[in-house]
């Protein structure tokens, strides 16, 4: 017997794509199956994303707590991912769009199922493993996060639900090396949870006694805990969750740095050794941040070298006052000491601020280059002199 249909909700035609269909039907009790069809591959388009979104409130709110199912129409495809011209090209896609639809489903207050009956690339994967539980029909398509690719970077979004779910050497294959997992490759991974056709997923349900765990209204909330940090970066919240430009803009910085240090290198002019962040320096004792330099050659500082400038201060201060006092114990007329009083007072005050410059970090570098300028070309005129004479 077949499936009775439950409801219909439409994909909206546009000028690179041509629409589709989001069809609902029930083949089991509670169980709701959705099966899309958007030609020729199901992409992840704003049209998509709404309809689907409107498919699972219409479950939700419309029907009682079940399973839902998603597949696809198309035998090939699952869902091939975004259109990645037109996720550029619209203003507020990942934020307005694909993120809510991934939170939807992460967060969903009753069991979901993904049965990938064909490929499942790149955002379909995403889209596949936010669903609690993943079936792979086996007879055909492949699972694979492909943006290493066409050179695509991974937002923080959507990278955190794969360190989440998978095991690390998974993460990196499906990452790295960008690896397509076929059914069987993907079961032993643990990027599926059967293999088989819908009765498989029917199967799952049953010896899971899903249909049961959305009544209590809860699952979703339990949901939202167990993957928090998923769903503070898909709302925006988290700390890595940067957009698109955001993070474009951060790795065209990072690599004219690089290039800039490179050529710095290139032409013997080579900075320092960068260090890490979590590096501790003896100078201050504490954390440098990472655009912080140190020669790794340069002997360790003198314990008493922190409180330099304390003692340049401190020294400062004794010498000035102490011939001031002279002065002022001295039998001559206040003009006359007035006048003394200044040409002290200059006379320190340069000698700490030129003490202050040749204690610095600058005033040490520019020190080294003079001396090495001078070691060098006085090498070079002995080595003139050196020359044998005929």
């Amino acid at each position: 017997m077949a499936p009775s249909e439950l409801f219909t909700i439409p994909i909206p035609g546009t000028k690179s794509h041509p629409g589709g269909g989001i069809v609902c039907t029930s083949p089991a009790p509670q169980v709701y199956l959705l099966t899309w069809s958007s030609p020729p591959d199901n992409r992840l388009t704003p049209a998509f994303n709404t309809a689907l979104m409107t498919a699972l409130d219409a479950i939700e709110f419309g029907y009682p707590p079940g399973v839902v199912i998603t597949t696809s129409a198309i035998s090939k495809f699952y869902t091939n991912g975004l259109d990645l011209q037109l996720a550029l090209g619209t203003p507020g896609f990942l934020d307005n769009s694909l993120y809510p639809l991934f939170r939807r489903f992460l967060t969903y207050p009753m069991p979901t199922i993904a049965l990938l009956n064909g490929h499942c690339f790149a955002g379909g994967l995403m889209l596949a493993m936010h669903h609690d539980y993943r079936v792979f029909t086996g007879t055909k398509g492949y699972a694979c996060v492909n943006e290493l690719e066409f050179g695509v970077p991974l937002m923080p979004p959507m990278s955190s639900i794969f360190k989440i779910k998978l095991s690390p050497h998974v993460y990196r294959s499906l990452v790295l090396e960008a690896h397509r997992f076929d059914a069987k490759t993907a079961l032993e991974a643990g990027l599926v949870d059967a293999v088989g056709e819908l009765d498989a997923a029917l199967n799952l349900i049953k010896e899971r006694a899903l249909v049961k765990k959305g009544t209590t209204g809860i699952y979703g909330l339990l949901k939202a805990e167990m993957y928090r940090e998923s769903v503070a970066l898909l709302d925006g919240k988290g700390k890595e969750a940067l957009d698109s430009t955001g993070w474009q803009i951060a790795e065209k910085k990072r690599k004219a740095d690089g290039i800039k240090r490179f050529k710095e290198w290139k032409n013997g002019q080579a900075p320092a050794t960068q260090t890490s962040i979590f590096t501790n320096t003896l100078v201050t004792g504490g954390p440098v941040m990472a655009s912080t330099t140190v020669d790794p050659d340069a002997p360790p500082p003198h314990p008493l070298f922190r409180y330099k400038y304390h003692v340049l201060i401190w020294t400062y201060l004794i010498l000035t006052s102490s011939l001031f006092c002279r002065i002022y114990r001295q039998p001559f007329s206040l003009a006359m000491k007035s006048e003394q009083y200044e040409t002290i007072f200059k006379g320190t005050t340069l000698a700490a601020v030129v003490g202050g410059v040749a204690m610095s970090s600058a005033g040490r570098a520019k020190y080294r280059q003079y001396r090495e300028e001078n070691y060098l070309s006085t090498t070079q005129g002995l080595e003139v002199d050196k020359k044998p004479t005929r």
